[in-house]
């Protein structure tokens, strides 16, 4: 496969739309719901995904459409002489798990043995007013792998060249190993292996990737499953525009028989940094230093250097020390022609002194000034959502996270109108793992306010969204649906005083509408309606926790039920 090639640029792209001083301070096209103010909003916009705007997953992609339907992609693809090539979204039916979660819906990408064809799908480009550093993230799972010997496909970032994109770095597949790859314009590859198809990153499991691009170092460092892999150094082309740049999957072509399911993909934009520095003064004779610098990218230190001089070299000796042991230690000797090296064997909370010292052909040695460089030990937790529903005197809560594996446990914060915040649970009751509670020390007429805080090792707290409840009179009355839990359907019944508009709707546990099984004048009496665990279009739902609601003149219940498939 010419997995290197220019690609046309095609499509749109997305403008920038400015950050605040957080990376992750993330725009987002959402709407809320008119009237559903006891779940969270979820975003209305269809076959939408946005960069940059967090993690982006395929939920409001409308299922069955090719990735052509999403706003400003787009599929480079014709028919060969034989083979498939379809990129479809698809919904989870076999309840497979990822690491952060159960997904729902994602990219599926066919490409078996699809001959005599390029076939690439791009999503919009990210166009920034300067050079940044940035991250892309995905998640990834092969369902079939590529087969030995083949055409491998490639998940890459490229960046624009004049009227075109041309890829620079990303991840390839071949055969049973994960590299992560930097080109050129020139078609220049180094490669460097990630991960092996085996285990929990094996065939049909989701490994999420993140790929670290820091311009100011020039070095690329791909993660896996949260822990950093590898590293290549990088030098781009002076003609590529550095601001702008978009993911493409690269299809295999002749000879592969795999499928490639992509779900959550997002773009991390680092508004602080800045291009690297020019070259430094000629040093006339000799063998001199003209800049070196060391910087911590994704719990690793990254180290450059530059030198110029007539002398000849033999290598490079690269030591250091840290604050807490001051014995100096050789992490490597490089050849020659080596500008960056990652020391990756260094640990969170401390602060590193390095020292490249230049060996010449003469025996002479030659040490460069020292530079510094502290690893954060801070732990990584990013909050997804935090959702509360009423029901009769009780609230439901529940919450989505990434980073688990850094929470000890959770604390959960609750605000009555005018009041202080009070904590009504610590991480005594809320231990690592749990993601739900049950507050029924609420009061009729009365609002609420939650925040739920993940408490991690350090002791240090990250915060989630507020989310807000009002606790109501149930003038009318909703029973328990039965059966309950139930596989095909199941019966719900509720009572009206007098006659009433009425609304009886069913959600998902993030408070998303499945569908709407009564509406209208009802007269007072006992009323009843079947639900067949279907949503609005008819898809069966999957199996889990559901939510319905009740609303009427001063009145609003909700119940939850449960769906086994």
């Amino acid at each position: 496969m010419d997995a290197f090639a220019p690609a046309p640029s095609g499509g749109a792209s997305l403008a920038w739309d400015g950050f605040g001083s957080d990376p992750r301070d993330w725009y987002v096209d959402e709407t809320p719901t008119p009237g559903e103010e006891n779940h969270t909003p979820v975003g209305s916009v269809a076959n939408g995904i946005l960069f940059p705007a967090g993690t982006q997953d395929f939920e409001n992609v409308t299922l069955g459409d090719e990735a052509s339907a999403i706003r400003d992609w787009r599929i480079d693809s014709t028919s060969g002489i034989k083979g498939i090539f379809t990129s479809h979204v698809v919904n989870n039916v076999d309840g497979t798990v990822a690491l952060h979660g159960t997904l729902t819906r994602w990219l599926r990408v066919r490409d078996q043995d699809a001959r005599d064809i390029r076939n690439r799908i791009y999503t919009a480009a990210v166009e920034s007013p300067a050079v940044h550093d940035y991250t892309w993230s995905f998640r990834v799972n092969l369902e079939e792998p590529p087969a030995a010997g083949a055409n491998a496909p490639a998940l890459v970032v490229q960046h624009r060249l004049g009227a075109v994109f041309v890829n620079t770095w990303g991840i390839v597949f071949r055969g049973g190993t994960v590299h992560l790859f930097v080109t050129s314009s020139g078609g220049d590859v180094a490669a460097t292996p990630l991960y092996e198809l085996t285990g929990i990153t094996g065939i049909g499991q989701w490994v999420d990737i993140e790929i670290d691009v820091d311009l100011t170092a020039g070095v690329v460092i791909a993660s896996v499953n949260g822990q950093m892999k590898g590293g290549l150094p990088i030098a781009p082309d002076d003609r590529i525009d550095r601001s702008s740049h978009r993911l493409c999957y690269e299809g295999s072509g002749v000879g592969n028989v795999g499928t490639t399911l992509i779900d959550d993909m997002g773009v991390v934009v680092d508004t602080a940094s800045s291009p690297p520095p020019g070259p430094g003064p000629d040093p006339g004779p000799g063998i001199t230093f003209t800049s070196i610098d060391a910087t911590s990218v994704s719990g690793a230190i990254v180290l450059r250097w530059e030198v110029v001089g007539a002398e000849l070299l033999t290598g490079f000796r690269i030591s250091r020390w840290d604050d807490r042991d001051p014995t100096v230690i050789v992490v490597a000797n490089v050849s020659p022609g080596t500008r960056t090296h990652i020391d990756a064997n260094v640990r969170g909370g401390r602060t590193y002194t390095y020292v490249v010292t230049a060996l010449l052909l003469s025996g002479a040695e030659v040490a460069s000034p020292e530079v510094t460089a502290s690893v954060s030990n801070r732990p990584r937790v990013l909050f997804h959502s935090l959702s509360a529903y009423a029901s009769d005197t009780r609230v439901w809560l529940g919450w989505s996270l990434e980073g688990e594996e850094s929470v000890v446990g959770y604390r959960l914060y609750r605000r009555e109108s005018g009041g202080d915040e009070t904590l009504i649970a610590g991480e005594d009751r809320l231990g690592n793992g749990m993601h739900a509670y049950e507050d029924d020390t609420v009061e009729l007429w009365h609002s609420y306010e939650y925040v739920v805080a993940a408490v991690a090792w350090d002791s240090t707290e990250v915060r989630s969204n507020t989310s807000m409840v009002r606790i109501v009179t149930a003038a009318a009355a909703l029973s328990q649906s039965s059966p309950n839990p139930f596989r095909a359907q199941t019966r719900i019944e509720y009572t009206l005083p007098t006659s009433a508009n009425v609304l009886l709707n069913v959600y998902d546990v993030r408070g998303k509408l499945v569908t709407t099984l009564d509406h209208g004048v009802r007269e007072a009496g006992m009323h009843a309606v079947t639900w067949d665990g279907r949503d609005h279009k008819g898809r069966q739902v999957g199996a889990g926790i559901y939510f319905y609601r009740l609303a009427t003149q001063g009145a609003v219940i909700t119940k939850k039920m449960v769906v086994v498939r």
